[in-house]
C-alpha cells in the first residue's frame, strides 16, 4: 500500500474516532448519541488522488464503521444528516438550505449506513452552518446523553 497524505490524514482520523468510541463504550455507561454530518456538495466531486474527495470521504466511513467492534453499535445511536445531495448547485434557494436527516439517530445497522453513504451522489451548495445548526435538533432531549458531531467535508 502506497503511504499517501490522504492515507497518513485518514488512518489518524480514524484511529482517534475508533479510541474515542471505544474508550466512551467500555468506559461509562452513559448513552452515546453521534451524529455524521456528511458532506455531499459539488465540491467533494472535486479530484484527489486517484479518485474524489466524495469517494475518499466514503472509504474513510466504510473503514471505521467496519472497524469498530459489534457492541458499539448496541451500545451506542449513530445518525447521518446529508447536505448537498438534492439539489444542484444552480438551484441555488434549494441547495443553500439542502439538507436531510437519512438516518435518525437509532441503534443502527453498520451495513445500512454504509450502503446509504456509497450511494450519496455530490450535486449542490455547501450549507455546512445550517446543516450543523439542523443536526444539533437531531438529537434526543435527554439531558444525560453525551453528544458528538463527526463532520465529513472538504469544508468548500
Amino acid at each position: 500500500m502506497r503511504y499517501t497524505p490522504y492515507r497518513f490524514l485518514a488512518t489518524n482520523f480514524l484511529l482517534s474516532f475508533w479510541l474515542i468510541c471505544t474508550a466512551n463504550l467500555y468506559a461509562s455507561q452513559q448513552k452515546t448519541e453521534i451524529l455524521i454530518v456528511m458532506d455531499a456538495s459539488a465540491s467533494m466531486e472535486e479530484k484527489f488522488e486517484n479518485s474524489t474527495k466524495l469517494q475518499k470521504a466514503k472509504e474513510s466511513i466504510e473503514e471505521v464503521f467496519t472497524g469498530l467492534p459489534p457492541e458499539f453499535f448496541t451500545q451506542n445511536n449513530v445518525g447521518l444528516r446529508v447536505y448537498g445531495h438534492r439539489y444542484s448547485w444552480q438551484e441555488e434557494a434549494k441547495s443553500c438550505a439542502d439538507t436531510e436527516l437519512v438516518l435518525p439517530i437509532s441503534k443502527i445497522d453498520p451495513k445500512r449506513l454504509i450502503k446509504i453513504v456509497n450511494d450519496l451522489k455530490a450535486r449542490g451548495n455547501t450549507p455546512i452552518a445550517y446543516s450543523l445548526t439542523k443536526g444539533a435538533e437531531d438529537f434526543s432531549k435527554d439531558k444525560e446523553v453525551r453528544r458528538y458531531i463527526l463532520l465529513v467535508s472538504d469544508g468548500a
